[in-house]
């Protein structure tokens, strides 16, 4: 191809066909910068479509990170609630304590020497995506504020209620073998569960278990109005 413009102008030149060179000159000129803004348009097509891919991929693993939450927080939520059930319940009997609903108060109180789940969210689509730029490329505006706002703020918030609880029930843990025994599964006396430091104990795990049952009722609505976001954009 380059030999055939070269043959052509060295005809124009020989013939002495100035004019015509000239405005063939200024062609060639012109189809050579078609061709390049042609080449720049065809990568940047192929490179807003490898973003997209990419942005596509991020969207479906992400919805999956999110499902995963979803179950992982309804779990935990069930849990708490059974829970702050059982500290209604002891704080209920505990006011009329005797020797009669002694053995049922035991039971109510050895359920609670159990697990503590806390929530631990599932980051690996949005760190992955945040550390490479396509989180970035996104351009739905309100979808990037929304993911923004659920990992950078509830599940930070979230994660640092947690280690605030597993911090309290650790240390009222310590405390309770003035009056609990594990091996038996029992309160050691009567007169321990009317003690009013024992009381407070049963208090404040109780509002503590709420209050952490309540933000994870908040994330459930949040993680979903995410999902629901990034299924509307997926569908585009």
């Amino acid at each position: 191809m380059i030999k055939f413009f070269r043959k052509i102008r060295q005809d124009l030149l020989s013939g002495g066909k100035s004019g015509k060179y000239l405005k063939y000159a200024i062609g060639e000129i012109v189809l050579v910068v078609m061709g390049i803004l042609i080449a720049l348009q065809v990568n940047n097509w192929n490179e807003n479509r490898k973003n997209s891919n990419k942005g596509v991929f991020f969207l479906q693993s992400l919805s999956n990170d999110l499902e995963d939450d979803l179950v992982q927080i309804d779990s935990i939520y069930k849990f708490r609630t059974n829970l702050l059930n059982v500290y209604n319940l002891l704080l209920d009997k505990t006011e009329h304590i005797d020797k009669e609903n002694k053995q049922y108060i035991d039971s109510l109180y050895t359920i609670t020497q159990g697990r503590n789940p806390t929530f631990f969210p599932t980051v690996g689509a949005y760190s992955s995506a945040t550390n490479t730029g396509t989180f970035e490329n996104l351009t739905n505006e309100n979808l990037k504020k929304a993911i923004r706002t659920l990992y950078e703020r509830y599940y930070k918030r979230i994660l640092y209620n947690g280690e605030i609880l597993d911090k309290r029930v650790e240390k009222v843990s310590w405390e309770r073998r003035l009056y609990f025994s594990k091996i038996h599964s029992k309160i050691l006396s009567i007169e321990a569960i009317k003690d009013r430091e024992f009381i407070a104990q049963l208090e404040y795990l109780q509002t503590t278990n709420f209050l952490y049952k309540e933000l994870l009722e908040e994330g459930k609505k949040d993680i979903s109005k995410v999902k629901s976001i990034i299924i509307k954009e997926l569908k585009k």
